[in-house]
């Protein structure tokens, strides 16, 4: 009777009929129908637009280990100590959002992540355009810190959501976004100055916000169970 359940690929939801839990994926037998469960993931419509998030992750991180230590004409000690406060505040701002994510929902991660980024590009530039001691890049490396964590987390904890049952795929897709704009980002570093790809950035992340908040408000599905025979979980979008 279990395989009978296992082998069901129909889950009524809602009042209506939809494919979900491990059967809603074709068999993973190797590289080719790995490849079509990452393709089904985006064809799935809020993936779409979870897709420049995942970008702009990529993006971000590129500005932070290619063109911020390009910013500090010191050597390498000092370019340790930019890294180290980017690497604390990280930790602590993974254990921080996290909370404000389960306690408070979306949109406070989503503020965070805006702020963040807003005074981590606009201390950085301060710093390098007004010629002050280069030492003040600390600060911001470490709001860089709280930006990277944050932008992962907005990805991370969404893809958890909505693939409650087998997520792989989902994170596979991410991974594939993410080297994409982290390669764009670091080819377009080596032939322009670091306002241009300061601007990049931060136009990456306003429109990945904007593309999040579209799909959190209209495009999440309703439900989303863990398995065929697991009641459906509400997924809120607010």
């Amino acid at each position: 009777e279990k395989r009978k359940e296992e082998k069901t690929s129909e889950t009524q939801v809602g009042g209506d009929t939809q494919c979900k839990g491990p059967v809603a994926h074709p068999e993973r037998t190797g590289l080719g129908a790995w490849l079509r469960l990452v393709w089904h993931v985006w064809g799935e419509p809020w993936t779409k637009l979870l897709a420049p998030y995942m970008v702009q992750q990529g993006v971000g991180l590129a500005f932070s280990f290619t063109v911020l230590p390009s910013l500090t004409p010191a050597d390498i000690a000092d370019i340790g100590y930019l890294f180290l406060s980017y690497g604390v505040t990280g930790c602590l701002a993974s254990l921080l959002l996290g909370r404000v994510f389960d306690k408070w929902g979306w949109p406070y991660l989503l503020a965070i992540h805006l702020a963040s980024t807003a005074a981590a590009y606009a201390c950085a530039l301060t710093v390098y355009l007004t010629g002050l001691d280069y030492r003040f890049q600390i600060i911001s490396a470490a709001l860089f810190g709280v930006v990277d964590n944050a932008s992962n987390s907005v990805v991370n904890m969404t893809i958890s959501q909505m693939y409650v049952h087998d997520a792989s795929p989902a994170f596979s897709l991410y991974r594939f976004m993410f080297c994409i704009g982290l390669a764009g980002t670091s080819i377009v570093a080596s032939d322009t100055g670091p306002r241009t790809v300061a601007a990049l950035a931060c136009g990456s992340c306003v429109l990945a916000a904007a593309s999040y908040t579209i799909m959190r408000r209209w495009c999440m599905p309703p439900t989303q169970p863990p398995c065929p025979t697991c009641p459906p979980v509400r997924i809120s979008s607010v």
